[in-house]
């Protein structure tokens, strides 16, 4: 008997520019760059346009990762300002291997190697949730648009990448 996972499609997709930012000030220097920050901890913002940062990730009550996939100057200005030192904000570098993941039945797809519950993700949209996934510490949030397909990106340590795109995808090397 061959069990057969529902298909799952992984897109690797590196934004333009990533910034990891944490400190008492870090979310300071966020809104003073007109960043929209979640209100909550473990949740995202996705941005409404080009305009602006593409996501903004809260992580606990004092980190957050940023990312735009338009326009990396943005980006570059908040660490120029963070380097400067007025704020107590320290820069905290990331070079997270990043996927997004979609299909009909992604969550299934998933199952067996993630014991999350994804209705719980379903019903809070802007969640961002640590967990093991084929016992890897990955970090998901949900993308918008994925009404009828979600789509669900992935941020994991880059010494994973290759594990993490062989093990979800059945692609072996």
């Amino acid at each position: 008997v061959v069990n057969r996972l529902p298909p799952l499609s992984l897109a690797t997709s590196a934004p333009l520019a990533r910034l990891g930012l944490k400190g008492r000030d870090a979310a300071t220097l966020l809104q003073d760059a007109g960043i929209a920050l979640p209100a909550r901890a473990n949740a995202v913002v996705h941005a409404p346009s080009a305009d602006s940062i593409s996501r903004c990730l809260r992580l606990g009550t004092s980190e957050f990762i940023i990312e735009d996939d338009a326009d990396s100057s943005r980006i570059a200005n908040i660490a120029l300002k963070a380097s400067a030192g007025a704020l107590r904000a320290v820069i905290a570098p990331r070079s997270d291997y990043s996927a997004v993941l979609s299909g009909p039945a992604v969550f299934d797809s998933l199952s067996p190697f993630c014991a999350y519950d994804f209705a719980a993700l379903q019903a809070q949209p802007d969640t961002v949730v640590m967990t093991l996934l084929a016992d890897i510490s990955v970090v998901l949030a949900l993308e918008p648009g994925g009404n009828l397909s979600p789509r669900l990106r992935l941020w994991a340590d880059p010494g994973y990448g290759l594990y993490l795109t062989e093990t979800l995808t059945g692609e072996h090397r």
